[in-house]
């Protein structure tokens, strides 16, 4: 079943079905925030929160922060700053592998809102529905999986797989189509990867393997839905080439 008709605010999930916070593995919090805007890029005070889970957790899996607007003024100068450090964290996330478009289109979001370009925003903003909200959560997966101890414990590996069958649940849940599929499929392959005996000598070339070709998939969602807004083609285009 499909989430539909709801989209990505300044603070939260509105409308839709398919709610995800009434699944314990991705809950949306209402969080403010307290960090600057040259600490953490994110639209404002959303967060992906997902402390619910058992297991080891990376950080970035517990509280993925959306937005970091102060509300304080800035001076021409400050934001000009602002915006290069974010389009260098730009450029390190989709010019370099692994890449990470969930994560700079947060970024581009808050390029675009210091430049005053609120047309261009607000189709940003058209990008957070709540399939984008789902697939933010894979790329933190997907490092902590890569971040796992060779021989992980089997409270920890089990721990891995759940959260990986969850987070199938809520793909099935918020896509449908050709990138449901792909995505489902990618994200099963992973966790039969993680179930590798870890007396396997390619167990870690497996899980990488599987781990690289979800990201892909998770990264052209993001970057099919970027480059068709037609005032940012060539904006993304030249900040994935380091331009």
């Amino acid at each position: 079943m499909r989430g539909t008709g709801g989209f990505l605010t300044p603070t939260g999930f509105q409308g839709g079905r398919g709610d995800v916070s009434r699944y314990r593995g991705g809950r949306c919090r209402d969080t403010p925030q307290t960090k600057t805007q040259s600490e953490a890029g994110s639209m404002d005070s959303f967060t992906i929160d997902d402390t619910g889970g058992s297991g080891t957790q990376d950080p970035d899996m517990r509280s993925t922060p959306v937005n970091t607007f102060t509300g304080e003024p800035a001076s021409a100068a400050m934001r000009e700053a602002q915006i290069a450090d974010l389009e260098n964290q730009i450029r390190e996330l989709v010019g370099t592998e692994p890449k990470d478009f969930a994560r700079a289109t947060i970024l581009i979001y808050d390029v675009l809102s210091l430049r005053d370009e609120p047309e261009q925003a607000l189709a940003i903003t058209r990008i957070f529905d709540l399939p984008a909200v789902v697939l933010f959560q894979v790329p933190p997966l997907v490092r902590m999986i890569l971040q796992m101890d060779p021989t992980p414990a089997p409270v920890d590996l089990d721990a891995a797989v759940e959260r990986i069958e969850d987070l199938s649940h809520l793909v099935i849940m918020a896509l449908d189509g050709d990138t449901d599929a792909d995505i489902v499929r990618q994200l099963v392959d992973l966790g039969e990867a993680v179930r590798t005996p870890p007396q396997d000598p390619r167990r870690a070339e497996t899980i990488s393997a599987a781990a690289a070709r979800l990201t892909h998939h998770v990264n052209a969602f993001f970057f099919d839905r970027l480059t068709a807004i037609p005032a940012l083609r060539s904006y993304v285009v030249g900040l994935e080439l380091g331009l």
